[in-house]
């Protein structure tokens, strides 16, 4: 999440995971936690990781798969 000013970002999920998970492993950990929060009525606005190369190959495959995307722009008050 973008920094904003006073807002501090909501931390909803954090999955620990093994060194031997490969990244399509871990998209279907991300969709199930995805649906979760989607049934639950709470819209997702960023997803981060640390950077490695297997996240990076999920952040991919994961953009690939969306049917809907929105793009929003925050600016500075």
């Amino acid at each position: 999440m973008p920094p904003i000013p006073n807002i501090s970002p909501i931390i909803v999920s954090a999955l620990p995971i093994l060194n031997s998970l490969n990244a399509n492993t871990l998209l279907k950990l991300l969709k199930k936690i995805m649906d979760g929060l989607h049934a639950q009525g709470i819209s997702v606005v960023s997803y981060a990781c640390d950077g490695t190369e297997v996240e990076r190959g999920v952040q991919r495959k994961f953009l690939k798969e969306l049917t809907e995307r929105q793009e929003y722009q925050i600016t500075n008050p």
